[in-house]
């Protein structure tokens, strides 16, 4: 396949956002301890990636008991041709208002298009 030589123009509508990596020495001195905040919790994207860092595992032990706990889902036999509906980890680092962590927060949901 080939790729496109047309230049990719952001949309009129977006020309007030911007895209690409915003460096710190840009920002105003007040905003330099928060980027450096962001940048130090690292939220995963898969379980694979999550389950490698301990301190995300607790939180994900901790979701799956509550739904065992709260009977969240039962069990039962697929009917015949049908499929499981998918589910997947999603990662959240809460932080409190003065920017230090509160907790890392997982949660279970499922994939409903599927």
């Amino acid at each position: 396949m080939r790729r496109t030589t047309r230049p990719h123009n952001q949309p009129k509508h977006l020309q007030d956002y911007f895209y690409g990596v915003v460096q710190s020495a840009h920002l105003p001195v007040e905003h330099h301890a928060l980027v450096a905040t962001l940048t130090q919790y690292h939220e995963p994207t898969s379980y694979k990636e999550a389950y490698k860092n301990p301190g995300w595992v607790q939180p994900m032990n901790k979701e799956t008991e509550a739904l065992l706990a709260n009977n969240t889902w039962e069990l039962v036999d697929l009917p015949p041709r049908k499929r499981a509906i998918s589910s997947k980890w999603v990662y959240k680092v809460k932080l409190h208002s003065d920017e230090t962590l509160e907790r890392l927060k997982a949660r279970l949901v499922i994939r409903d298009f599927t």
